[in-house]
């Protein structure tokens, strides 16, 4: 395909997703409800939960047990593309968001099992169950993200990425300020299961009216709604090796799919700078200072400080993600009218300066304003990540094949991070 076939396409495609109604905001918050779960899990568990139990099941070699679990939580990543082409080609999300959600709770439930017991076997217990509970998250994430180029025209596209965004941080400030509250981490185990449980079966609800899924002849999306007699799907092709394969591959050669690429990459080195985070508890126990001589030094000790260094992280990260919650939707709504890339410009400055500052930080105070510039940051980003994957899909028939590919960059990030960063942690 020549550039301006490519060019061509993208237009017809814009034309035909403009077609399609606008959703109301009450139904946009529903389809993404599920990422309200997922950023509760996913950011609790990176920086506190796992760096916890690496030092409860292995104290001797935390770090390394850590970098494991991570690592682990990186492989369960590849099961995305896979998911999606299987997904695409069944024509429906509906029963990938409910199985994978189904595992991920009872993973979780066995996670929070194992926690009585003991010895060698109690780790490899644990990665195990981590490690299904992530195959099941996963699987869930990658349909349920699919529920936006299948829905929303495009037009709401940044909006509805900007909604998820607000949905996953604010989930993952609830998660932070549940354990600063309670400081049980058997309590937590409790809110990740009902938590998985409540948004993903709202999830559903929003989405069973749109499953099955069609493809028109034109390439998007159309929801098969209640009643409504439509002409049979087009046959598809059997499945092959090569089809799969095809699944973890994306050429820069390809001019449909050189956009979506670049996108892939920048988000491969997102998550390598962020996968680090999961050392915070390491840094806070032995880089701070408890003596901070300004009054806002003495206001924080009480919250943060080496005497209970998870504790500290959760109030650095609720800092952080108190300031995505504010950047997330007005980033995404402003990216619809200014386009993605002056939000990845000022995200990744604004990331980029507090990763800096926090490696000279030493007081409460410097390390919460770090948090709170990267905060800031980290919301613009995510509110246009989503965004762009969905804007440089080069085929919409196949949109939960590629959102799988985009989360493999998430993969190849949280591996590499952990692996560079554990030699210092």
């Amino acid at each position: 395909m020549s550039d301006s076939e490519h060019l061509a396409l993208l237009g017809r495609r814009t034309m035909a997703s403009d077609d399609r109604p606008n959703l109301s905001i009450v139904r946009l918050l529903c389809l993404t409800s599920f990422m309200m779960a997922t950023g509760l899990v996913l950011s609790t568990y990176g920086m506190i939960t796992l760096a916890l139990e690496s030092y409860r099941l292995t104290p001797d070699y935390a770090n390394l047990t850590l970098s494991a679990l991570l690592a682990l939580a990186g492989v369960s990543q590849l099961v995305c593309p896979l998911a999606g082409y299987v997904s695409d080609r069944a024509g429906t999300r509906v029963p990938f968001i409910a199985g994978g959600a189904g595992g991920l709770a009872l993973g979780l439930a066995a996670q929070w099992a194992v926690r009585g017991l003991d010895g060698p076997g109690a780790a490899l217990l644990y990665g195990a169950a981590f490690f299904g509970s992530m195959l099941s998250l996963n699987v869930a994430y990658t349909a349920a993200t699919s529920l936006v180029p299948d829905l929303v025209p495009e037009r709401q596209t940044g909006a509805a990425n900007g909604l998820a965004v607000f949905l996953q941080v604010l989930g993952s400030c609830g998660g932070f300020m549940y354990y600063f509250v309670v400081d049980d981490l058997a309590r937590l185990y409790a809110l990740y299961v009902g938590s998985v449980v409540v948004f993903a079966s709202i999830t559903l609800a929003a989405a069973a009216d749109a499953s099955p899924l069609r493809s028109s002849p034109r390439g998007e999306r159309n929801p098969l709604k209640g009643g409504a007699v439509l002409p049979p799907a087009p046959a598809r092709e059997p499945w092959s090796w090569a089809d799969i394969a095809k699944c973890y591959y994306v050429s820069p050669a390809d001019p449909a799919a050189r956009d979506f690429f670049f996108v892939w990459i920048s988000r491969t080195l997102y998550y390598t700078g962020g996968s680090v985070q999961a050392f915070l508890v390491y840094f806070v126990r032995d880089r701070l200072d408890d003596d901070g001589p300004t009054r806002i030094d003495r206001f924080l000790a009480p919250y943060v400080s080496t005497a209970d260094p998870a504790r500290a992280t959760c109030a650095i990260a609720l800092a952080g993600y108190a300031a995505g919650v504010v950047a997330a939707v007005p980033a995404g709504m402003l990216s619809d009218w200014t386009g993605r890339k002056p939000m990845v410009v000022v995200a990744c400055c604004l990331m980029s300066a507090s990763m800096v500052g926090l490696g000279f930080a030493t007081t409460a105070s410097q390390v919460i304003i770090m948090g709170l510039i990267g905060g800031l940051g980290n919301g613009c980003y995510q509110a246009v990540d989503l965004a762009l994957a969905v804007d440089t899909i080069p085929d919409l028939e196949e949109s939960a094949r590629y959102l799988g590919i985009w989360g493999v960059g998430a993969f190849v990030g949280v591996c590499l991070g952990p692996v560079i960063g554990s030699g210092s942690a």
